[in-house]
């Protein structure tokens, strides 16, 4: 999965907690994201904590490039990289009709 896939989640999650006039921390973790998110809002987002756990675990700080793009068991498979892509979709997809639900309230 490339960085970009995993920034567009993370940017996703982030509109949820700015649309929702709360403090959008400056942080990276997409489980932590979710956790803010279930904690101080009534939006439901269709992604498991696995899910969740596996989008964390492919992150690896820029400042460690030689580890860039690998999960803890090596480089994503294509069936891998495929299913985060469509999980990166389906956070997308999600967040905007929550965002849209929070700009009518």
């Amino acid at each position: 999965m490339k960085q970009a896939t995993k920034a567009w989640m993370e940017k996703s999650l982030k509109a949820i907690l700015e649309e929702a006039n709360l403090d959008v921390p400056k942080i990276h973790g997409v489980h932590r994201l979710s956790a803010l998110i279930k904690g101080s809002t009534n939006c439901d987002l269709p992604i498991s904590d696995d899910e969740l756990d596996s989008i964390d675990d492919i992150y690896i700080d820029m400042r460690y490039p030689c580890n860039f793009g690998l999960l803890p068991s090596g480089f994503p498979s294509k069936k891998q990289a495929e299913e985060f892509i469509r999980l990166a979709e389906r956070i997308y997809n999600s967040t905007m009709k929550l965002l849209k639900g929070l700009r009518k309230a």
